[in-house]
């Protein structure tokens, strides 16, 4: 079973190619996660979240490493966040996604 983490960040819109490219230079620097947006229709801009996947097995996979998966996202998440507004790319707060599963 694939196990996906995923950590909104907030909104952007990318129309700016200064938010593409601040995207891109933060995605080389995460670590095994990825920048992931999708357009929100409401806020007419994309929804950045920061996402990764663990492959799951209850017979093989420790609990260490679902709990490194879930900080490492959390983690880059915020990073990415400040990033962001460091940068002033005006990221926009939106609510938060339910979860699926």
């Amino acid at each position: 079973m694939l196990v996906r983490v995923s950590s909104p960040v907030g909104g952007l819109k990318l129309k700016n190619d200064d938010a593409v490219d601040d995207l891109y230079r933060f995605q080389k620097e995460l670590d095994i996660a990825k920048v992931c947006t999708r357009y929100e229709t409401q806020h007419h801009c994309e929804r950045v979240s920061v996402e990764s996947d663990l492959l799951f097995s209850r017979s093989t996979t420790q609990q260490e490493e679902f709990e490194h998966l879930v900080s490492r996202v959390i983690h880059n998440a915020a990073r990415l966040a400040n990033a962001l507004r460091d940068a002033d790319q005006g990221l926009i707060p939106l609510a938060k996604e339910r979860i699926h599963g």
